[in-house]
Order: structure tokens, then sequence, then C-alpha cells
């Protein structure tokens, strides 16, 4: 189900704080290399500033639009980002998706990538520390598939970007929603307490 929030607006950051984004769902599934699961329940909790957008972010943020249009012109299909959020009993997990087809039949998942998370991309396969991300996606959306583009830019300025699909993962949705559900309930039976 779609939520009618504009990705990265404060009324966004404000509803994420209280959900389980695809984004943090490697970092509950201990697959993140940047933060711990207890440093993200912190953040979820007030007891500690939210995480500062490193200058690799921003560039990202910077750069999607114009990578949107290159998976455009690969896929030959109009994507549009939207916030969604899954179906009850799990409309605890919501998903900021980099774009979406008007018909829900094509999602993709977009990366400034370094040059071995590219590489990794090449070979076939999205990094372990974006795998959950594509698989709550899925999830969130209810589709079978998506395309992860990887966008590089080498030293001297040349481009490569690369396309590949990550198919759905029940095995892991269902350890993934498991994860999610227990970290999750952590926040809210705090809350009660306090």
């Amino acid at each position: 189900m779609e939520v009618n929030l504009i990705q990265g607006s404060p009324e966004w950051l404000e509803f994420r704080m209280t959900k389980i984004s695809a984004s943090q769902i490697p970092i509950i599934m201990r697959e993140s290399k940047w933060r711990t699961p207890l440093e993200l329940w912190k953040e979820k909790m007030g007891l500690t500033p939210p995480q500062e957008q490193t200058e690799s972010m921003a560039r990202g943020l910077a750069l999607e639009p114009y990578i949107r249009e290159l998976a455009e012109t690969k896929l030959g299909v109009k994507l549009v980002p939207k916030v969604m959020i899954a179906d009850h009993p799990y409309d605890f997990i919501i998903a900021s998706l980099d774009g979406i087809s008007y018909d829900s039949s094509v999602l993709v998942e977009l990366k400034t990538a370094s040059k071995k998370d590219h590489l990794c991309a090449k070979k076939g396969t999205p990094p372990q520390h974006y795998y959950g991300q594509t698989q709550c996606q899925m999830f969130v959306t209810q589709t079978a598939m998506l395309q992860y583009g990887s966008f590089y830019i080498d030293a001297k300025g040349k481009e490569d970007f690369h396309m590949i699909e990550v198919k759905r993962d029940e095995v892991y949705i269902k350890a993934m929603i498991e994860a999610a559900r227990k970290f999750y309930n952590s926040m809210f039976n705090l809350c009660l307490k306090g």
C-alpha cells in the first residue's frame, strides 16, 4: 500500500522512526558493514541522535534521478519513487522505493556503488549488505523480482551502469520478518514500560 509521503521530507523521517524500513533490514539481520542493531535501536528510541548523512549518501541521493533515467532507458518503462507499507499484520515494515513502474510490474533498487560493490553486481549478485533491502522491498510490494542497478564512476570519470535481476527469496523473507518483528517489539515494549 502506498503512503503519501515524500522521501527525505520531515514527515517521512518522523514516520520512518516508528517503522522498520527496507534499508534497515541489513542492520537488523547483522549484514550491514556500517551499523549494528544496537546502534539502530538506540537511534529509534531517541537515545542517540539520528545518523548523519555521509558524503557518499549525499552523492547517491543527488545522482538518484539520473540513475533512475538510466534504468528507465534500459528497461523501457517509466519509474517513480514511492513510499510503501506492508499489509497488516506486517504494517510495521516499510520500503522507500527508488523506482517502481505505474503498474507495479517493475521494481528497481539503485545504488551509486563503490568499485568492489559494482564488481559484485557485474558478477550477477547484489552485495550482501544490500540483499536484505532488496528482499524487503519485494516483500512490501508483493513482487517476485527486482532490478538492482549499480552505477559506478571510476577515477577518470568514466561511468558504468549495470543491472541485474534479484529474485524473491522466501526463506530469507521468513527470517527477515521474524527478526524485524522482534526488533520492532523491543521498541514498542520499552515505550509501554516508559
